[in-house]
């Protein structure tokens, strides 16, 4: 009987488990280089604002994010909806936020390192 019933309840759980529905599967159409380059440009937008003065950090936020926009021949508008959609996929969202810290993480590295070496000339 108690064998039944642990039975019972073990397939009642594995059935239940197996109905929950999966999550969303990325089927973002942007190219992943595209994607990572937009967050490594974005991070580097917002953190330079954030140099500035507080009272004018959005407005600087907006015009560098204009002046990125018309080299690459797209719209603010264009970029937040890219971003609105990664949001939409949480998953692929922090897989290409783990890309772009990484780039930036060996950019700041080569910053240094060229630092250095120039130094080193110097003396």
């Amino acid at each position: 009987m108690l064998d039944f019933k642990f039975s019972f309840w073990l397939i009642i759980s594995l059935g239940t488990i197996s109905c929950v529905p999966k999550k969303k599967t990325s089927d973002i159409t942007f190219d992943q280089e595209k994607v990572v380059h937009l967050l490594v440009d974005y991070y580097t937008i917002h953190s330079s604002s954030i140099l500035s003065e507080k009272t004018i950090q959005d407005s600087i936020e907006e015009s560098y994010l204009k002046v990125y926009c018309q080299h690459k021949n797209t719209s603010p508008q264009e970029i937040r909806k890219m971003l609105e959609q990664l949001q939409a996929y949480p998953d692929s969202l922090i897989k290409y936020q783990n890309i772009a810290l990484d780039t930036l993480r060996r950019i700041q590295e080569e910053i240094i390192r060229n630092n250095e070496l120039s130094q080193r000339k110097m003396m």
